[in-house]
């Protein structure tokens, strides 16, 4: 309404600014709700088909973890924080996997015949219980063993190592890879990719994403 109350009963245009707006308001957002209903003239109800996109079941649900190949920048130490898993390739391991076998520089020799190079990283599978020495062939071996590693820094009477159990949920041993290091002072310098270099794709190191 205009703001002098004098003219407020006259009709006219009045000039921008000469006129003073309120607005009542709780403060609060503005909401409302609108029912639709639509009716010809022989109250026949027709329906109004909704657009809305249904939900993706794959986003409402966190999807499982799942196995991936260890990081070649993580170090051995660490891979007890986390799931981890040895799959011993069954090319090469059907035959040789229930009699000690040395792994150097990508190839795989029997302990009675090894030719590894002196000084160089070396591993030694050797193996556990007749019973439990399939189980590191199973597609899923982490559904039959369970996995540890320690580590052991380099010392006077001995060099650096890191060694993998694999026993059966029951506790009874399916074999040992103990990895050795000669030039390395500390386990905690030992990287996944060092231990590539020593196994090859005779063994596959894999851990579970979170």
């Amino acid at each position: 309404m205009p703001r002098d109350s004098r003219v407020r009963s006259q009709i006219r245009t009045p000039v921008f600014g000469a006129s003073a707006y309120f607005i009542l308001s709780d403060g609060r957002e503005a909401s409302s709700t609108v029912t639709l209903s639509f009716n010809d003239a022989s109250e026949t109800k027709h329906s109004v088909e909704d657009l809305t996109a249904p939900p993706n079941p794959e986003s409402a649900e966190e999807k499982p973890p799942k196995w991936e190949l260890a990081d070649s920048e993580d170090r051995l130490v660490d891979l007890g924080r986390d799931p981890f898993r040895i799959r011993f390739v069954a090319e090469t391991w059907r035959g040789r996997i229930n009699n000690a076998q040395v792994l150097s520089e990508g190839k795989v020799f029997s302990l009675e015949s090894s030719t590894a190079t002196p000084g160089k990283d070396y591993c030694v599978w050797f193996p556990g219980d007749p019973a439990a020495i399939r189980f590191p062939l199973a597609p899923d071996p982490d559904d039959l063993l369970n996995y540890s590693v320690t580590p052991h820094d380099q010392t006077n009477q001995s060099p650096t190592s890191v060694t993998f159990e694999l026993k059966t949920r029951t506790g009874v041993a399916a074999g040992t890879l103990k990895c050795t290091f000669p030039k390395t002072s500390s386990a905690g310098r030992i990287n996944v990719a060092q231990w590539l270099m020593i196994v090859g794709d005779h063994l596959i190191l894999e851990e579970k994403s979170q």
